[in-house]
C-alpha cells in the first residue's frame, strides 16, 4: 500500500495541510518537550500516555482522549536461546534479565515511570493515578488495536519522507 500512487497521492495531499514545526520534525521526545515548554503553542499532540500521565499531574487544564481504537505500543523482550553464537553464560545471563524484569520492584519501577504493566498487581499498576486523573479524560481501558508490522510502517515513513518534502510556506519555527 505504501508504494501506491493513490497512497503517494494522498501524502502529498495531506502535506499542503499541515503547519510544521522543527520539534514535530524531530520526532515524538521534541515534539512532546516542546509541548511542556509552551502548552498554548498546539491545539493538540499525539503522545506516549505515559508522557501525558505526568503531564497532567501538572496541569489540571490539560484534556486526554483515547482515540476510537488506541494504537498500542507494548514494549517486549526477546531472549535468544538457539545458535551457536551464545555462550552458555551469554544465555544464563539473558534469563537472568528476564527474572529481573518480572521482579516486583522492577515493575515497581516501570509504573513510576508511568507504564502500565503487562500484568498489573500488588503495587504494580497505575490504577490510582488513572483514577486520579479521570476527569482529565484519562481511562483504565480502552479499545486498543495493536500497530501493523514494523515493516508496513517503516515503508509508510520512508514514502512519506521520500514523496513529501516540507518547505519554507509550510515550516513554523
Amino acid at each position: 500500500v505504501a508504494e501506491s500512487d493513490g497512497f503517494k497521492s494522498f501524502v502529498r495531499d495531506l502535506n499542503t495541510k499541515l503547519v510544521y514545526d522543527e520539534p514535530s520534525r524531530k520526532g515524538s521526545s521534541d515534539l512532546f518537550k516542546a509541548f511542556l515548554a509552551d502548552p498554548n503553542r498546539y491545539d493538540f499532540i499525539t503522545t506516549y500516555e505515559s508522557n501525558a500521565i505526568g503531564a497532567a499531574e501538572k496541569n489540571p487544564e490539560l484534556a486526554v482522549i483515547y482515540p476510537m481504537p488506541t494504537a498500542v505500543a507494548e514494549q517486549s523482550v526477546v531472549l535468544l536461546s538457539g545458535g551457536d553464537w551464545l555462550t552458555p553464560e551469554q544465555k544464563a545471563g539473558g534469563q537472568e534479565f528476564l527474572r529481573f524484569l518480572a521482579e516486583a520492584d522492577s515493575l515497581k519501577d516501570g509504573v513510576k515511570s508511568r507504564f502500565r504493566p503487562a500484568n498489573p498487581s500488588g503495587e504494580a499498576n497505575l490504577t490510582g493515578a488513572i483514577n486520579a486523573l479521570k476527569g482529565q479524560g484519562f481511562q483504565q481501558t480502552y479499545s486498543g488495536v495493536e500497530l501493523p508490522p514494523y515493516e508496513a510502517i517503516n515503508d509508510a515513513a520512508y514514502n512519506w519522507r521520500k514523496q513529501v518534502q516540507p518547505t519554507a510556506p509550510w515550516v513554523r519555527s
